[in-house]
């Protein structure tokens, strides 16, 4: 009597564990989605947006590669095409004084990021803290000197460092329907950015 009460115990497990696995099965088939990924064509696109964080990193080895794949890919559509660079455009502390033993190579490093925005693409840059001079008192002339450097870089182009002249903002840009905001708590604080869009308003000039 034992003996077949015990292998009844042990159908009536296996059917449950076969039913439990069919039922998962069944139930993972019924919850799976499947997402089709569509190319947007090219006329539909009104304004694309490539953001750029620690471009300025201390080791210039890390950064030759994403810039030369930036390069190319906002270079497709440059009318329609806005880059932002996220802070810490120059390690580790900021633009020096013109004549330090380090003013050539914080150069080199903002020269770079500027160079990668192909002709006619708009560019911005917001302060990250290690270009308020790891939030040291030189902080806020070393923004400043940004700011000049990367106006003389820009050579005319549509390239800038916002906010202006260390201010906090905020600071809002109109490119159609898309509202782009940024800030920078002064102080060497993490800089802060969204964009709002669709907005049905009619555009407005470009500029702080």
């Amino acid at each position: 009597m034992l003996k077949s009460e015990s292998r009844s115990t042990r159908r009536l497990a296996r059917w449950l564990a076969y039913v439990g696995i069919c039922g998962i099965a069944i139930s993972s088939a019924a919850c799976r989605h499947r997402v089709t990924l569509q190319e947007i064509p090219a006329d539909q696109i009104e304004t694309t947006l490539f953001f750029v964080g620690d471009a300025g990193e201390a080791d210039p080895r890390q950064v030759g590669a994403p810039l030369d794949s930036l390069a190319v890919q906002a270079s497709e559509a440059p009318a329609r095409t806005i880059v932002v660079f996220l802070g810490d455009n120059v390690y580790p502390s900021g633009i020096p004084a013109e004549g330090a033993a380090e003013w050539a190579d914080a150069r080199r490093r903002l020269e770079a990021q500027v160079r990668a925005i192909p002709p006619g693409v708009r560019g911005i840059f917001l302060p990250g803290n290690h270009d308020w001079a790891a939030e040291t008192a030189f902080g806020l002339y070393s923004i400043r000197l940004q700011e000049q450097m990367i106006a003389s870089l820009a050579q005319g182009r549509d390239i800038r460092l916002i906010p202006v002249n260390g201010c906090p903002g905020p600071v809002s840009i109109d490119v159609g329907r898309l509202r782009f905001v940024a800030s920078t708590p002064s102080g060497g604080c993490t800089p802060i950015s969204f964009v709002t869009a669709p907005r049905a308003v009619p555009p407005r000039r470009w500029e702080p």
